[in-house]
């Protein structure tokens, strides 16, 4: 794809429409779907508002052109960092358990994202696909997780998961690991690469 870097440099590739049905990348793709999207990106505060800020004017101009079924593609380069310590520390002074640090992380250390697809309109082609869709894949309560909905809620529903479980709002970040992992990468290249906050 031409947002993203030549292969080898990506290590993780998502296509999300912020839907759930039949939303599960194929065995043996490099591309994963929603229901594989685990690992929410970490950014700073300022870098998440303004990509947000962005998708918000990009789906709002999408959807005044009856435009729906786009993706978000997300790419994930890793970067391998040396930790500050190298420590074995004894749990107690009658334990043979110890506690090991490692020598070093593995972690995401870019991002790249970008809107794709932005061609399909919301036509009768969808809408018998979405009749379809309705009758023969889905339980009653997953009518609303089908891909292909209405320009307008397939922009607010993009934008909520986008939102929800894509990016991590780092005010909601309360120490622990999560706090921990974000002190590891040590310079930051771009806005878009993972917050870096001093311990």
């Amino acid at each position: 794809n031409v947002l993203l870097p030549p292969e080898g440099r990506i290590h993780l590739k998502y296509d999300l429409k912020g839907s759930r049905v039949n939303r599960s990348g194929k065995k043996g793709s490099s591309t994963l779907k929603d229901n594989d999207f685990h690992i929410p990106l970490e950014l700073t505060t300022e870098a998440r508002s303004r990509v947000l800020r962005q998708l918000q004017a990009d789906t709002r101009f999408l959807r005044s052109k009856n435009i729906m079924d786009y993706s978000l593609l997300v790419g994930v380069q890793n970067y391998t960092y040396k930790t500050d310590d190298d420590k074995k520390l004894n749990v107690s002074s009658d334990s043979s358990l110890e506690i090991l640090s490692a020598a070093r992380v593995r972690a995401p250390g870019m991002y790249y994202i970008g809107i794709i697809d932005v061609l399909q309109e919301w036509d009768w082609s969808k809408w018998l696909e979405r009749a379809a869709k309705i009758m023969f894949q889905c339980r009653c309560t997953d009518y609303q997780e089908i891909s292909c909905v209405p320009p307008k809620p397939y922009q607010e529903r993009f934008m909520k998961k986008v939102s929800d479980r894509v990016i991590y709002n780092p005010a909601e970040i309360r120490g622990g690991v999560l706090e921990r992992t974000q002190t590891s990468p040590r310079a930051s290249r771009t806005a878009m690469r993972t917050s870096d906050q001093k311990m």
